[in-house]
């Protein structure tokens, strides 16, 4: 026959209860005591100028409240090379260490990553994340070998294996994390970021996420090749219609977009052929303002403006998305159809009301309401207007006049026969 059970005194679980939460306490407290503060940031999508900016402001803000760790998760295609190097250089430069960390399983750090990878203190790609590819485009042997040599320096700085560091450039060469982490490329292969931080002894750490401002999201976005294009696309074609019609308070718009396009400039190369098509196609369609209808030069403009936007290269790691891609060439096309129909006709009626009301006048009759001795008023169309008497003939209220000439807004009249 089997013992009963002895059930716990309840005195004796309270008791557990308060060990394992003073365990806890003082485990929180002593972290809090060793003051261990980790930064986060987080890069999803392309390096450009406005990322470069919000990185130097991360590492910046972790230097000066003394955080033990800035980890950037990292989840890019590619980016731009000043960019690049801009973020590489603050990372070499920090004076807290700096983990990159590919953290998302699918996720890729291709490219301008890979780069800034080599360049961490701390490398950790999730064993079902991919990095490499990192060949310049266009992919020239000058090129090839500037960046392979340049990767593999970034390499040989944190004792990492150079010859796969190479082949990142020299053959494309693409690895998931957890074949990066046995060819010795990077030091931890992760599967999250708390397993990264318990693997650095920083498992009760404070974390602070840092976001992108407003002002570093907005530089992002303009700042990307094709953006940059559609602004100065804006620009030149809103200054031609300005021109063209002279709407001088709607110069407003075309000034900005060229300046923010200026603003973006600075961050990425255009190529020749890309820049000589948009220039063509913007000269077509200030020929096409001038024609009548919709003519070859309207049509042959606005593919030229189109190719030229698909040509803009940008530095040697970017490769845009189809989805900015599609954006840019839709709201292309969508200015380009605005500038031949619409303004056309805008421009057209303009010209007409012009024509209308002021040459049209001439051979108009209208009501003396102030004596002409030369000079008086007469109403026309429900309108005063100051008149002349063209033959300086005194002319009465009440009469009629016919205009003959028009001088500014001075019309000149004679006694209307009947």
């Amino acid at each position: 026959m089997s013992e009963p059970k002895v059930q716990p005194h309840p005195c004796e679980f309270v008791m557990k209860s308060k060990f394992i939460l003073s365990i806890s306490l003082v485990i929180l407290l002593a972290s809090i005591a060793t003051g261990e503060l980790v930064h986060v940031a987080e890069i999803d999508g392309t390096i450009n100028a406005g990322v470069a900016q919000y990185i130097k402001r991360v590492i910046g803000d972790a230097e000066d409240e003394g955080a033990d760790l800035v980890v950037i998760k990292l989840d890019t295609p590619g980016g731009m090379i000043e960019a690049t190097r801009e973020i590489v250089r603050e990372i070499l430069d920090s004076k807290v260490n700096i983990a990159v960390y590919v953290h998302k399983e699918g996720g890729w750090a291709f490219s301008a990553g890979t780069y800034i990878l080599m360049a961490s203190d701390i490398a950790a790609v999730h064993p079902m994340a991919s990095i490499g590819s990192a060949q310049p485009i266009p992919a020239d042997n000058k090129s090839i070998n500037a960046m392979a040599s340049y990767m593999v320096t970034l390499a040989e700085t944190n004792n990492r294996n150079s010859s796969i560091a190479r082949a990142f450039v020299a053959e494309n060469l693409d690895l998931t994390g957890k074949e990066a982490l046995k060819k010795g490329v990077i030091e931890y292969a992760p599967e999250n970021l708390e397993q990264l931080l318990s693997e650095l002894n920083l498992s009760h750490a404070q974390i602070k996420e840092v976001r992108p401002s407003f002002q570093e999201g907005l530089f992002s976005m303009i700042s990307h090749p094709q953006i940059v294009s559609l602004l100065f696309l804006i620009g030149f074609l809103g200054i031609i219609y300005v021109i063209k019609t002279g709407e001088l308070e709607l110069s407003l718009i075309p000034a900005i977009a060229l300046l923010l396009g200026l603003w973006g400039l600075g961050t990425i190369k255009f190529s020749p052929l890309g820049i000589v098509l948009i220039l063509i196609g913007i000269a077509l369609l200030f020929i096409e303002f001038s024609q009548p209808g919709i003519s070859i030069f309207g049509v042959s403009g606005s593919i030229s403006i189109v190719l030229g936007i698909l040509t803009i290269d940008a530095e040697p790691f970017f490769t845009p998305s189809s989805d900015i891609t599609f954006f840019v060439l839709g709201i292309s096309i969508a200015i380009i159809v605005f500038f031949i129909i619409v303004a056309k006709k805008v421009a057209g009626s303009i010209r007409e009301r012009i024509k209308t009301g002021a040459e049209a006048l001439i051979g108009e009759k209208g009501m003396v309401v102030e004596e002409l001795r030369p000079r008086g008023l007469i109403k026309l169309h429900g309108e005063l207007w100051t008149a002349i008497s063209s033959d300086k003939e005194r002319i009465e209220v009440g009469k009629e006049v016919k205009v003959v000439r028009l001088e500014g807004n001075l019309l000149y009249v004679i006694k209307s026969e009947g």
